[in-house]
């Protein structure tokens, strides 16, 4: 099997390199300045995960040594767009500027073209390369403790701001989780009340929809003349409406029910008072409820 860091870089996997330093380097979290063995760890393992399908195997030492050839050339291609745009003419237009840069660079690089055009649209708009960085483009060594937002200028130079850092960062995670927990936990409150509520309301609606349906059956009953049934029938409903009166009577002393189409004091008949009876309205007798 050949030794893969022997293969050459192809497009795509420059382009997944790429990403890995960028998402790896502006990572604020795990702090802006990290020991070389671990981030190259870190970016190997993105790298991993951007490679395009079927992609050679890379270590992370051959990913270190592709970015020292990626790094200095895009330094370069920066400094010969500033250049570039500072010696733009009134007439030219932006293929004359692109012809002047790639004239300027050969001229840094010593002959050189800039072959790193297809990583250029990942790094151009990153700390490192936004602006003229002005680094040693001869040195591409790494020191121990790596900054990849170090581009070899001086801290006059960069008028970019610098990421927050590490603790920063850290710190409005917590508070952002902490906010989503607490509007988290507000909402389950709500919820919670909505369903007490509902239930509420459901348990009370139960209530009365039995309460109505025993009204209503009350009243069916009450109007059954028990004289016209045999004894043991006429002892039947005689039973049942006396313990009809009996409960709206005890209803109406506790004030426990009150419904506005039936009035216990009003339309219930006494047991010493049969006067009322001709206010209800007699409903037809069913099968079971004729004479023998």
């Amino acid at each position: 099997m050949p030794n893969p860091r022997q293969e050459c870089w192809k497009d795509a996997e420059d382009i997944a390199l790429c990403i890995a330093v960028v998402t790896v380097g502006e990572d604020g979290s795990k702090g802006t300045s990290q020991e070389k063995k671990r981030l190259w760890e870190r970016i190997h393992e993105v790298y991993e995960t951007c490679k395009p399908a079927g992609g050679v195997v890379r270590l992370g030492g051959g990913c270190d040594g592709r970015w020292k050839k990626i790094r200095p050339a895009c330094a370069r291609w920066r400094q010969a767009l500033n250049k570039a745009a500072l010696l733009r003419g009134s007439g030219d237009n932006a293929t004359d500027e692109e012809l002047q840069a790639k004239s300027i660079y050969r001229t840094l690089a010593k002959g050189e073209e800039f072959t790193f055009q297809h990583c250029w649209p990942i790094l151009k708009d990153t700390k490192k390369f936004s602006n003229p960085p002005g680094i040693n483009v001869g040195s591409s060594s790494f020191p121990t403790s790596i900054n990849l937002e170090d581009d070899g200028s001086s801290s006059s130079s960069n008028v970019h701001a610098r990421p927050p850092g590490q603790k920063a960062q850290k710190a409005a995670k917590k508070k952002s989780r902490q906010d989503e927990t607490g509007e988290l936990l507000l909402q389950m409150q709500r919820i919670a009340d909505q369903e007490e509520r509902d239930l509420e309301y459901r348990l009370r609606l139960r209530e009365e929809t039995r309460l109505a349906e025993q009204h209503a059956d009350d009243a069916r009953t009450m109007t059954v003349d028990p004289s016209i049934f045999t004894p043991k029938k006429r002892s039947y409903w005689e039973r049942k409406q006396a313990q009809i009166i009996e409960r709206e009577e005890q209803s109406s002393s506790a004030g426990a029910f009150r419904q506005p189409s039936f009035s216990p004091e009003e339309n219930t008949p006494h047991s010493e008072d049969d006067s009322n009876l001709d206010l209800y309205v007699p409903v037809q007798e069913t099968q079971w409820m004729g004479r023998n």
